[in-house]
């Protein structure tokens, strides 16, 4: 949790090694994948159909024999059957969201990173995505959220940001002693 432009993404960045730190040592497991959900989807997905962008998030040597975890994904997710051949760029901001959601729990990582995964959802796809967190998701994940609800849901640690300094409390956002 954290103000609008205080720097919340700035961790996922540098866990992901897109951004140097200035300071001190990060140390991630040897082997450790991660799976990103970005806020904004990138220019190359654009012109691909929702089942292509996913399957291009898979390495091309398991491509044809993993196609099939696309349509469990993807259902999952909520997402109808027709959806699946449709343009990535023609589908609602809701629907790319979902879609990169989809795309970082494809590979299925020792890790998934989500930035602000409620960002142009409406109340039925946030309900269904708490219950996918829920539900579908064992793996670790590391939420950047402003939506209080989804993080008393579906997180039991809490990270504030102030003052560029992060602040860590066990339980979920209610809990943490800082939310008040």
């Amino acid at each position: 949790m954290g103000a609008n432009g205080s720097g919340k993404s700035t961790p996922l960045k540098t866990l992901t090694g897109r951004l140097d730190i200035d300071a001190g040592d990060l140390a991630l497991r040897r082997g450790l994948t991660m799976g990103v959900s970005e806020q904004e989807v990138p220019g190359n997905l654009l012109d691909l159909s929702l089942r292509d962008g996913l399957l291009d998030a898979l390495p091309v040597a398991i491509r044809d024999s993993d196609a099939w975890k696309v349509d469990v994904v993807l259902s999952s997710l909520g997402f109808p059957y027709e959806f699946h051949e449709r343009w990535i760029g023609k589908l609602s901001g809701g629907w790319q969201r979902l879609a990169l959601i989809a795309r970082a729990r494809l590979l299925e990582p020792d890790l998934l990173l989500l930035d602000e995964p409620t960002n142009h959802l409406d109340l039925a796809k946030i309900l269904h995505l708490e219950r996918w967190l829920e539900d579908e998701m064992r793996d670790p994940l590391i939420m950047i959220n402003h939506d209080r609800e989804v993080l008393d849901r579906c997180t039991n640690r809490t990270m504030f940001l102030r003052d560029a300094v992060l602040h860590d409390f066990p339980g979920n956002y209610t809990r943490a002693p800082a939310s008040g």
